[in-house]
């Protein structure tokens, strides 16, 4: 044990552990479920915070190309973060 969390003691790391294992399958992929989209909501924050005068479609295309990588962005959107800048 210890492995996972540098910052928690085994102790505490072994009960978030057990709390886990004690989920069903379809809680565990809601736990994931949530976290990314908790973690989509903090990029997109972070998008708006650096570039307030942005309109949605720019949004969208930064978020693309954060999220899906510069290639996926290009094809997908057809807008190359290197020529906006990137985030």
């Amino acid at each position: 044990m210890g492995a996972l969390f540098r910052d928690t003691s085994e102790a505490s790391e072994r009960v978030f552990l057990d709390a886990l294992r004690r989920k069903s399958p379809a809680e565990r992929y809601q736990l994931v479920e949530d976290s990314s989209e908790c973690l989509r909501q903090l990029v997109k924050q972070g998008i708006r915070m650096r570039h307030p005068n942005a309109g949605e479609d720019e949004l969208r295309c930064r978020f693309a190309a954060l999220w899906l990588g510069r290639e996926l962005a290009i094809q997908v959107y057809g807008w190359d973060p290197d020529q906006h800048g990137w985030g």
